[in-house]
């Protein structure tokens, strides 16, 4: 008898792990999906649901640092999303720095709500600064 290990989403055919896609909701995909590795990458940008992601709403949660980076980190490439949420996360300075740094380069995004973060002037600079670099 011979053991075979359990199939990964790395190894599975496309069309398997969209049939899974289509169970999961968009947030799951956007942020759990995005930058595991190229293939996934590759296989998320080629479905049709995170294709025709344009809104994505965040608010009224406690999104940890760690959640804005990785958000950060997918909006340097993601060439769909043109309306973000996040008010009311406490995002603070340290998580508008992170989106700030992505925004230097995203541009697709058009609206981008984040009343009731906690930014102070050192975080709106930080914006002001990444939306005078993207023009």
């Amino acid at each position: 008898m011979t053991s075979k290990g359990s199939p990964s989403l790395i190894t599975l055919p496309v069309e398997n792990v969209y049939r899974i896609l289509d169970h999961l909701d968009e947030l799951t995909i956007f942020l759990s999906l995005r930058n595991v590795c190229m293939r996934l990458n590759t296989v998320v940008d080629t479905y049709g649901r995170y294709q025709t992601l344009d809104t994505l709403k965040l608010s009224y949660g406690q999104l940890p640092h760690k959640i804005v980076q990785h958000l950060a980190d997918i909006l340097l490439t993601n060439k769909t999303l043109i309306t973000l949420n996040l008010a009311t996360n406490d995002i603070g300075n340290k998580g508008v720095q992170s989106l700030a740094n992505a925004l230097q380069y995203n541009t697709t995004l058009r609206a981008l709500n984040l009343e009731v973060n906690k930014i102070g002037p050192e975080g709106a600079q930080y914006l002001a600064n990444a939306l005078e670099k993207n023009q």
